[in-house]
């Protein structure tokens, strides 16, 4: 540009150039109509009646499609204020995420995280093989606890972090599928859910699925929206193979995208949820690429992802799916499935749906349920059940109609993204493979967050039941803290107790699910072959009716009883009853051979000190009246519920 007499004193226009004429960029930028430009210095011409010619008004200013489309893609960067939002919910979560994080005990699962972690060994291949529910998380904490330590709140900082790390992938997955209404309401309501930050506060490995699962599916709507670029389909394999690493239920949200992928991939004119022209969804809508031209590119990730995971494969295989009834067409008896009645109820659909609004404590404590039952624990929470479900359900429904009237395609995808893995999880424990469990479908969690984000609305009653929402997340996580029968069981202090209390001479009996006891707590001293002053008598279990020691065979509960010398204390285990010992049978058995000297209570956790009298040396021999396994038929008097599968598990 150069200045010259025709020329624009600016430098605007080039030499020679008219004034007359707007300024093109102005144009472009719908601030200065078109056409020709007054001289400078001159009025706007009169007509002849005396009156000024009225102002043309402006043309309407066009949307630019690419800009608005975006918005949908993520083709601006967040600005400053983003980034100060973030951070502020990122600061919050943190806060409600630590509180209490190292003061309760290891539960029966984190037991399971720290021994496939290996503490004291070196972690191996064989090792990771063996870790079918979560090899990742395995790994990842065997090299922390290296460096920070095996105390509960190290054990469980991993998991916070993935966590926090979900938020933010949160909103830019929600950014670009929903926009920033959606986006920020949405990540607000992640950081605030009792049921993110209990998974938050456990070592466990659902954090991480959780994560990977947002992170796949970003990658998976950036794909359909900008096509097969390498990049993304890389960006979204490692996100697959990262969830699968962390848990194997990663496979429900494949199953939903190839679902999505086949009906929704390629729009055509009969596709009513398509945006009419001009508006700012149909350029990313008219950009998609049609399903035959990103399939290809979809199953090629597929397929080098079940590459690397066909190791794991196998072992699934050979210890799931094969002892199971899923290769079969016959109904599993009831006698043979993983936690009786309670492993396909259909009761556990909702409860899954639930525990996302609500976490697992504003209402029936999981305790609870096993103890009073399920009935009876709905009809006494009957008034928070129906709080949550009148709020989360209203903020869910209104969620998909909105979604549904802006763009129809994304409320079936948020529909199939929850209801997939939850009709999938009902098969699997219809054939006996898993139980159904709220954190196995946690790849669904997103999707219930998005639609809840979708509901809430500035009219009166959205905002009224946003805010009781947020009430409620935020009551559900101070019960979790505070009250007692949402907390975990206490193991550790009933493992100091026991051994600052045990001498030699004493036995020791489980009847209990002792893992954290046994795999943390005290396994130097339960170590087998372990020297210490006192004996270890076992777990006490039932198979099929049968009572006998874990490990030792038929017949070993009654030796036991007879290795039991009188004036020798014996330290009873009990813990989750419901699985050892549902009816109470086995404990006051106990109690009839000895006199119980002492009796300690945790959350969730009993220790009995019981001492057999000199004169019950006749009630030790199988043969004497009353004893077990004196029965005529042979039958043992004691039949208690079967064992239920306990912590992982199948």
């Amino acid at each position: 540009m150069q200045r010259g007499r025709g020329g624009d004193r600016h430098g605007v226009f080039p030499a020679g150039a008219s004034r007359d004429w707007p300024d093109p960029r102005a144009c472009a930028r719908g601030r200065q109509p078109a056409g020709p430009r007054r001289p400078w210095g001159t009025q706007r011409p009169e007509h002849p009646e005396g009156m000024v010619e009225p102002r043309q008004p402006a043309p309407e200013r066009q949307p630019d499609l690419r800009r608005e489309a975006g918005r949908i893609q993520g083709g601006h960067a967040p600005r400053r204020e983003a980034w100060w939002g973030l951070a502020a919910l990122l600061a919050i979560a943190l806060l409600l995420r630590i509180l209490g994080l190292g003061s309760q005990s290891l539960w029966v699962d984190e037991a399971f995280s720290v021994h496939y972690a290996k503490p004291d060994a070196s972690l191996t291949w064989n090792h990771l093989l063996d870790n079918l529910h979560g090899p990742l998380h395995a790994l990842v904490l065997h090299y922390w606890m290296r460096i920070a330590g095996t105390s509960e709140a190290m054990l469980r900082l991993p998991s916070v972090v993935a966590s926090l790390l979900s938020i933010p992938a949160f909103w830019f997955l929600a950014r670009r599928a929903w926009g920033k209404r959606v986006a920020w309401i949405g990540s607000a309501l992640l950081a605030v859910s009792p049921f993110h930050i209990w998974y938050a506060q456990e070592a466990r490995n659902y954090a991480f699925l959780i994560l990977f699962a947002i992170l796949a599916e970003s990658a998976f709507q950036r794909l359909i929206t900008e096509g097969p670029r390498r990049g993304l389909l890389v960006q979204y394999g490692l996100a697959l193979l990262g969830g699968f690493l962390s848990n194997l239920s990663m496979a429900f949200l494949v199953v939903q995208q190839g679902v999505r992928l086949l009906l929704f991939a390629r729009p055509g004119p009969a596709d009513r949820g398509t945006p009419r022209e001009g508006a700012p969804e149909a350029a990313a809508h008219s950009a998609r690429p049609r399903a035959r031209a990103l399939l290809p590119s979809i199953v090629v990730v597929w397929l080098l992802v079940a590459l690397c995971l066909s190791p794991w494969a196998v072992r699934f295989y050979q210890h799931q799916v094969k002892p199971s009834a899923l290769l079969t067409t016959e109904a599993v008896p009831s006698d043979e499935k993983l936690r009786d009645e309670t492993t396909d109820s259909i009761l556990g659909l909702p409860y899954a749906i639930y525990t996302f609004a609500a976490g697992y404590s504003f209402g029936p404590a999981r305790r609870e349920l096993w103890t009073v039952g399920q009935m009876a624990a709905v009809r006494n929470h009957w008034g928070a059940i129906a709080l949550t479900t009148l709020v989360f359900g209203f903020l869910w429904v209104a969620g998909l109609v909105r979604c549904w009237r802006v763009n129809r395609r994304d409320a079936v995808a948020l529909l199939l993204w929850q209801v997939l893995p939850l009709l999938l999880l009902l098969f699997l424990a219809a054939r006996n493979v898993k139980v159904i469990n709220p954190r196995y479908v946690s790849v669904a969690f997103p999707a219930f967050v998005a639609t809840v984000a979708w509901g809430v609305s500035r009219r009166p009653l959205g905002l009224i039941a946003a805010a009781l929402a947020l009430a409620i997340s935020l009551i559900s996580v101070g019960r979790a803290l505070t009250m007692e029968i949402h907390r975990k069981e206490d193991y550790r202090s009933a493992s100091v107790w026991l051994l600052r209390e045990m001498h030699a001479g004493d036995a020791f009996l489980s009847l209990a699910v002792d893992q954290p006891m046994r795999l943390v707590y005290m396994r130097d001293e339960l170590r087998e072959n372990a020297v210490r002053a006192w004996e270890d008598f076992g777990k006490l279990v039932t198979w099929e009716g049968v009572v006998a020691i874990a490990g030792r065979g038929q017949g070993s509960y009654e030796k036991m009883l007879r290795s039991w010398r009188p004036g020798q204390r014996l330290f009873v285990l009990l813990a989750r009853e419901w699985v050892r010992d549902p009816t109470g049978t086995l404990e006051a058995d106990l109690r009839r051979h000895g006199r119980v000297l002492e009796e300690k209570r945790w959350t969730g956790v009993r220790v009995l000190v019981i001492e057999k009298p000199p004169e019950a040396d006749a009630a030790a021999d199988p043969d004497a009246a009353g004893a077990p396994g004196a029965t005529p038929e042979g039958e043992h008097p004691l039949r208690p519920a079967r064992a239920q599968a306990e912590g992982n598990g199948r």
